[in-house]
C-alpha cells in the first residue's frame, strides 16, 4: 500500500538527491516544519468554518467539533475529505468545496467518502458541496442501480463578492469599525462572483482583516487567516498560489502553532470522547495505529487507552478509563 505521507517522503528525497548531506537535512527539516504549519493553518479553518460559516451559508445543524478528513483504506489507498464535522445529534457531516461542474464521478467520489467514514465511525453521514460562483445547474443525484445518492449544494453564484469588498473598503476608508459580523460574509468572497481574481480578492481580504479598522481579537483573526489560507490553497495554483502564500507570510502560522504547543493538556471532555472511539474502534478489530491514523490522534495517547481497555478485558466505563490515563501522564 502506498499512502501520501510515503509519496511526499519520495519527492524530498529526489529534489534533495544532490544536496550535501547537512543541506538536505536542513531542506527537509524545513519542509516538515512548513506542511506541519500548513496542517495547522487548516485545522483551525475547519473550526472555524463549522462555527460561524455554515450557519451563514444556511447548513443546519450545529457542529460539536471538527472530525479527521483523513481514512486509511487498508486495501487500497489513503482518502481525503476538505472537512468533516461532528454533529450535536452524533451524525457527521461531511464539507465538500468545488470550483468545477458536479460530475458523476464527483458524485461516487463523495459517496465512496461517506461510505466509508459512516463504516469507521458506525455513525450517519450526509454531504454539503459549496460550489464557487463557476458552477452551473450543480448536480446533486447519482442514481445507482436501485438506490439513489444525494448530496445538499450550496451555490454562491449568486452572492456579489465584489460588492461585499467594495462596501467594506469604503467604510474603512471612512475610518469606521468593521467588525466580525461584516466580516463573516468577506472570508466568502473567493467562492463568490466577481470581476476581479480569486488572488486578488483573497488579498483585499486578507488586508481588511489586519486593518485596524477591523476591530477584531487577534484570535478571530487568526483564524479568519486561516479560512483565506484554505481557499487559497484550494482555489489557486502554480504562480498565484505563490504570491498568495507570500502575502500570509509565515507570521500566522507560526503564532498558531505556538499558541497550540502553550495548551495545557487535553479537556477531560474531549478525552473522554476519544475513548470512546478506540473502545469501539478496538472491538472491531481495529489496532492502535490504525485508530490513530484514522482519528488523527498522538499514536503514544492511542496505545496508552488500548493498553488499559486490554488490561481491565474493557470491563470498566469510560470515566474510569480516564483517571487511569491520567494516572499514567
Amino acid at each position: 500500500m502506498v499512502v501520501r505521507s510515503q509519496k511526499k517522503i519520495y519527492n524530498c528525497e529526489k529534489k534533495t538527491k544532490n544536496i550535501r548531506q547537512p543541506e538536505q537535512e536542513a531542506w527537509l527539516e524545513n519542509n516538515n516544519k512548513k506542511e506541519q504549519l500548513e496542517d495547522k493553518a487548516m485545522k483551525t479553518a475547519a473550526q472555524y468554518f463549522g462555527e460561524d460559516l455554515l450557519p451563514y451559508l444556511g447548513v443546519k445543524g450545529k457542529v460539536l467539533r471538527v472530525a479527521p478528513t483523513e481514512h486509511i483504506h487498508l486495501e487500497a489507498r489513503r482518502l481525503e475529505d476538505d472537512f468533516n464535522f461532528e454533529m450535536t445529534d452524533g451524525s457527521y457531516r461531511h464539507l465538500e468545496f468545488e470550483s468545477d461542474q458536479i460530475t458523476v464521478h464527483d458524485l461516487r467520489r463523495f459517496r465512496v467518502y461517506e461510505s466509508y467514514l459512516s463504516m469507521t465511525l458506525g455513525a450517519p453521514v450526509s454531504t454539503v458541496v459549496i460550489c464557487t460562483a463557476n458552477v452551473r445547474n450543480p448536480k446533486t443525484e447519482l442514481i445507482n442501480g436501485e438506490s439513489i445518492y444525494k448530496v445538499q449544494v450550496v451555490c454562491l453564484k449568486d452572492k456579489d463578492g465584489e460588492r461585499i469588498l467594495k462596501l467594506l473598503e469604503k467604510r474603512r476608508e471612512k475610518g469606521k469599525k468593521l467588525g466580525k459580523s461584516r466580516l463573516i460574509p468577506l472570508l466568502l468572497t473567493p467562492l463568490m462572483a466577481g470581476t476581479s481574481s480569486v488572488e486578488d480578492r483573497i488579498s483585499r481580504s486578507l488586508e481588511l482583516i489586519r486593518c485596524r479598522e477591523a476591530g477584531i481579537k487577534k484570535e478571530d483573526r487568526q483564524r479568519m487567516e486561516s479560512i483565506l489560507y484554505a481557499f487559497a490553497v484550494k482555489l489557486l495554483k502554480g504562480e498565484a498560489l505563490e504570491k498568495v502564500k507570500e502575502r500570509f507570510g509565515m507570521t500566522l502560522l507560526g503564532e498558531m502553532l505556538v499558541a497550540d504547543g502553550e495548551r495545557k493538556g487535553r479537556l477531560d471532555g474531549e478525552l473522554l470522547k476519544l475513548i470512546s472511539l478506540t473502545r469501539g474502534m478496538t472491538l472491531r478489530g481495529f489496532l492502535a495505529d490504525q485508530i490513530s491514523e484514522l482519528l488523527g490522534e498522538d499514536i503514544t495517547v492511542i496505545r496508552k487507552i488500548c493498553g488499559i481497555l486490554r488490561q481491565e478485558n474493557y470491563t470498566i466505563d469510560d470515566e474510569e478509563v480516564l483517571k487511569k490515563y491520567k494516572n499514567l501522564s
